[in-house]
């Protein structure tokens, strides 16, 4: 079914952008004037309140979903379910970009949880109890 799927796509981003956090915690976030640590916790505390909230109400309603009658509605979603967001990116190592891999890496991880989200954005057009 489709809409396990988009739960299971929306726990998968979830998890990667608590990687991607959870890796990039450096100690210049501790000296930066800028850095507001109880902000940065509250915002992370709203952001997974309404993750959970989003799953929950999946889960749900997940008995009430219906099936997508029209046909080519239908293969367009199986388009969507087979297509792997998650391609290799292979990355050219030029001296520039190895000068700044740790802020590559970080920027690559995020662009990697947008393509998530944008995965699972399109899971969700295909699933009929995520509209409700």
């Amino acid at each position: 079914e489709i809409c396990e799927q988009l739960i299971e796509c929306t726990t998968k981003a979830r998890l990667k952008v608590n990687e991607c956090i959870a890796s990039h915690d450096s100690p210049l976030k501790a000296v930066s004037k800028c850095h507001n640590e109880t902000l940065h916790k509250q915002l992370k505390r709203l952001i997974e309140e309404r993750d959970n909230y989003y799953e929950g109400c999946l889960r749900k309603k997940m008995p009430e979903a219906a099936a997508i009658d029209n046909a080519k509605k239908r293969a367009k979603c199986q388009k969507i379910v087979q297509k792997n967001p998650f391609k290799q990116n292979i990355q050219k190592s030029r001296r520039s970009m190895q000068r700044d891999r740790n802020i590559n890496q970080q920027k690559q991880c995020y662009k990697d949880v947008k393509k998530m989200r944008i995965h699972c954005s399109l899971l969700a057009k295909c699933c009929s109890i995520s509209k409700q």
